[in-house]
């Protein structure tokens, strides 16, 4: 992390000192020439678009006795390629309940926009008209507003600038000082009356310039009365910060962008004060106390004449009674695509309508489990996506959803379970469901579970097979393979064959590995179980000579392609699971040949012992054997370990692509 901070100085001030004419402009409405002239941003010459300026200002009003937000947001970005003129393309939610009733209300207003195009040496502006702004229901309690910017094009300097209007006083939106592409300048100012107190939290490996200071407010109190409260200023400055753009190898590339939170502790009054959520332990006892959902932990199984019939008493183990009580419950209710922490619905109405959230089926799950005599509770989480949980101070707006948590033993072994995921098993549930920590709320104490850790998948395959010489010349390989998937992969294999026939399958597998694919079967692709397989022929052809064959010993690519090419990385690589994989080759060479010479034998491990590859070659008469076998014991690495992480792929991706020869006698 040192190496990688040194770095962003040293790129700050490369940047500084090229931007020298591209001065901070802060006055909307009057783009300099050179933010016109600009073709090209010499730090990222590969960047489509440039945030030339990016102000928030955010402050508190008092109107009809209650505190108000107002948000000003002002942007100008410049178009420098041709793909970025999607950012022509502006959105924003916000909340406006269908039936008046929602507790927040919120509305955007001074909605403007200006694109700014050279012809010749003049900037000619093109003004947004009002009937390009739109706005649209997205549920019953969202509004999306939405425009686009006319005239934007390659070289193209655009400005937005709109208002929010809150009156959800205690929530401050995270404000990103970086984005997917370069930012020149970019401003964040918070006016907070002296009756809030919120936690500040400035993260990300960017430095930002932080001030604060103090300042106040009148407030009117209706006729001529007022009063005059102090407030407290925020300031964030960040000045030529580099993009940082998503990739496949994080699981939320927010929590390496430099950025700050502001988390509500507790209101002061003059003669009061009233702390909220100050610990895990508060939020956890929050929880117990809503209607929603400690409210929900009360209810007794609906479906106690059902359990009987599954006569969990003659089941040896908790696992099974679990699956057995999930199975019955998943052929009462559907799933319905929405991952919540709150359920609305009660018990009875899920059950009638036969859908509902993962949290109304969650809690439907809990109470029968415990019915059933297992211990099982909520584990409530942030899923991946949406980042890490805050480590320096509790968040309850940072929860999203929970998944049930149920004991083996008395002293813990949790398994976890989660109604969204019929395709998955116990500890087998979608890993955007298992991040590295989860809450568990229990009726008299909270505790941590690292879910990342029970995250894991592995796959077993068996590969039989000849080399077939034709009379044209020609060669091919032919054989059988099964494929065993367990645990996350089963999960992952069950869900691609939801939506298909065993003929579409084998037609995808045939394009995959480039082969023609006969008798194709998949088992247990719709039970509740922990695998799941396919096995199937197949006939690939191969390079051959008038003498020599060569082949792949793995017959197909194990890897597709190498997952780290690029020579240095400046966030973390988080892998999806810990993974194991078996892969074993049974090759019959034609008589009349033989291979020229076996490959060395492989066993790879990292520095920790996190990564290990082992690959063994031999021969018994005509028949080549090949064993593989990859394990990942970790998913998280650190930018100062890229280098060894790289090293350790490049070597096995060069391994599994290794051809061989077989010689004609």
């Amino acid at each position: 992390m040192r190496k990688l901070i040194t770095l962003l100085f040293a790129w700050a001030a490369c940047c500084a000192a090229w931007a020298d004419d591209l001065t901070e402009n802060l006055k909307f409405g009057h783009p300099t020439k050179a933010e016109m002239e600009l073709t090209e941003y010499a730090p990222e010459p590969d960047a489509v678009a440039l945030v030339l300026c990016s102000l928030r200002d955010e402050h508190y009003t008092f109107t009809d006795g209650a505190f108000q937000r107002v948000v000003e947001h002002k942007v100008r970005i410049k178009v420098l390629k041709s793909e970025g003129t999607d950012y022509a393309n502006v959105s924003c939610l916000y909340h406006s309940s269908k039936s008046n009733n929602f507790a927040v209300k919120e509305y955007i207003s001074g909605v403007s926009a200006t694109a700014y195009n050279l012809e010749g040496e003049k900037t000619v502006a093109t003004k947004m008209k009002n009937d390009l702004v739109f706005r649209e229901r997205v549920n019953d309690d969202v509004m999306m507003l939405k425009f686009t910017i006319p005239q934007v094009k390659v070289g193209t300097v655009m400005e937005y600038t709109y208002t929010e209007h809150s009156d959800n006083d205690l929530q401050i939106d995270d404000w990103y000082a970086q984005h997917e592409i370069p930012v020149l300048y970019t401003r964040f100012t918070l006016a907070v009356p002296e009756c809030y107190v919120f936690a500040v939290d400035n993260t990300g490996a960017f430095p930002l310039e932080a001030k604060t200071s103090q300042g106040h407010m009148t407030l009117s109190l209706g006729g001529a009365e007022s009063t005059t409260f102090g407030t407290t200023t925020y300031s964030f400055v960040g000045r030529s910060i580099p993009s940082l753009r998503d990739d496949d190898n994080v699981w939320c590339i927010n929590d390496y962008r430099a950025k700050v939170a502001f988390e509500f502790e507790r209101t002061v009054y003059p003669l009061d004060t009233k702390s909220y959520t100050s610990t895990w332990e508060q939020i956890a006892e929050l929880l117990m106390k809503d209607s929603d959902f400690g409210g929900r932990l009360s209810n007794t199984s609906p479906l106690k004449d059902e359990m009987a019939a599954l006569q969990l008493d003659t089941l040896a183990t908790v696992d099974e009674k679990v699956s057995a009580i999930f199975s019955l419950l998943m052929s009462r209710v559907e799933w319905n695509g929405e991952y919540n922490l709150f359920s609305t619905k009660r018990a009875s109405a899920v059950l009638k309508d036969g859908t509902g959230t993962n949290a109304d089926i969650n809690f439907l799950l809990i109470a029968m489990l415990r019915s059933a005599g297992i211990d099982a509770c909520p584990l409530v989480i942030r899923m991946r996506h949406h980042g890490h949980l805050p480590l320096s101070h509790p968040s309850l707006k940072k929860l999203d959803t929970f998944v049930v948590a149920f004991s083996r033993t008395a002293s813990g072994d949790w398994g976890l379970l989660d109604s969204s995921s019929k395709s998955g098993y116990i500890d087998a549930i979608p890993p955007q469901l298992m991040p590295d920590r989860g809450l568990l709320v229990e009726k008299n104490a909270v505790g941590w579970i690292d879910l990342s850790e029970k995250c894991s998948a592995r796959e077993v395959t068996r590969i039989a097979a000849e080399v077939v010489p034709a009379a044209d010349g020609t060669c091919s390989i032919v054989g059988t393979r099964t494929n065993h998937y367990i645990q996350e992969s089963s999960l992952g294999f069950k869900e691609s064959m939801k939506d298909r026939t065993e003929t579409e399958a084998a037609e995808q597998v045939a394009q995959d590995i480039e082969a023609k694919v006969s008798d194709y079967t998949a088992t247990d692709t719709d039970a509740f179980t922990p695998s799941a397989t396919e096995s199937y022929r197949f006939e690939k052809s191969v390079q051959s000579g008038d003498s020599i064959i060569y082949i792949n010993p793995f017959v197909f690519q194990i890897w597709d392609e190498n997952p780290y090419t690029n020579e240095r990385r400046d966030v973390p690589v988080e892998r999806l699971c810990k993974f194991n994989q078996d892969y074993a080759v049974t090759l019959t060479i034609p008589d009349g040949y033989d291979v020229e010479e076996l490959p060395a034998a492989v066993n790879l491990k990292s520095p920790d012992n996190s990564i290990s590859c082992k690959v063994l070659f031999s021969k018994e008469g005509n028949v080549l054997n090949v064993a593989y076998r990859y394990q990942l014991r970790r998913l998280l690495f650190l930018p100062d370990e890229y280098a060894d992480l790289k090293q350790v792929y490049d070597f096995i991706y060069a391994k599994c692509n290794e051809m061989i020869a077989i010689k004609k006698l």
